[in-house]
């Protein structure tokens, strides 16, 4: 596997009709929901005021390279779609996974038909996710990419852990592939170019053992370091995975 990430860009985009579902809300705990209004605040608002599409990552350009056979991608975390959107204009399918309403909304305003593709974007948290639903359901034995940017160390550790426990019913396929980029440790003093909100630093080695040992995946690549996802005057200190199931 080549360790270089490669840069990319975007193709114009068009509207066209939206796909969202609406999922059962899921109750939290009175001591994590101040920390999680806090978060969706923020995001609604970062979103709210998105109006141009963004040129994708870094690490979608070196996913996307990596894994151009898998033709399903499932985005969790997708935000602003930089990174879903691109895959979908690449010929994947894609679902676009994510708690902020004006992102999904921002999200089906840039979709564009690539032939019998489609991107359908989910607006809901984690907790909500279930495998029984139609989308899910039908995703879960095709050979897919699960893929998810900047997400783990923006939701507290419990969230983590519902995060893996859907992503292991989903992947059914024995080639499913997850693919993760997140702010490590060494990242938490270093200056950031967003105003603060909810961020965890996250040790890697923790979170191998814990995918492996809790979650049965296997590491196939990891690396970590600067250089990998560079915005404006920032220079994160990341971590990248890509993980298979153990089975």
């Amino acid at each position: 596997m080549k360790t270089q990430p490669t840069r990319s860009s975007t193709v114009p985009s068009a509207p066209r009709d939206p796909v969202q579902l609406n999922l059962r809300t899921a109750p939290m705990s009175a001591i994590s929901e101040d920390l999680e209004d806090q978060a969706q605040a923020y995001w609604e608002g970062f979103y709210g005021k998105q109006r141009l599409q963004s040129p994708p990552s870094q690490f979608a350009a070196f996913v996307a390279t990596e894994f151009k056979h898998h033709p399903l991608f499932v985005d969790i975390g997708c935000g602003n779609g930089r990174d879903s959107l691109f895959f979908s204009y690449l010929g994947h399918d894609v679902i676009g996974i994510d708690k902020s309403a004006s992102a999904v909304d921002f999200c089906n305003s840039q979709m564009i038909s690539s032939g019998d593709k489609l991107s359908a974007f989910v607006n809901c948290d984690i907790g909500e996710l279930e495998l029984n639903h139609p989308l899910f359901n039908a995703a879960k034995d095709r050979k897919k990419l699960i893929y998810s940017r900047f997400f783990l160390h923006a939701i507290q550790e419990y969230k983590e852990d519902e995060l893996f426990e859907f992503i292991v019913q989903l992947c059914q396929n024995s080639e499913d592939i997850v693919a993760l980029e997140f702010r490590t440790q060494e990242d938490e003093h270093n200056p950031k170019e967003a105003k603060a909100h909810f961020r965890r630093y996250i040790a890697p080695r923790d979170l191998q053992i814990k995918l492996e040992n809790k979650f049965m995946f296997k590491v196939h690549y990891q690396v970590q370091g600067y250089g990998l996802a560079k915005f404006g005057s920032e220079d994160a200190h990341v971590c990248r995975m890509i993980l298979s199931r153990n089975n």
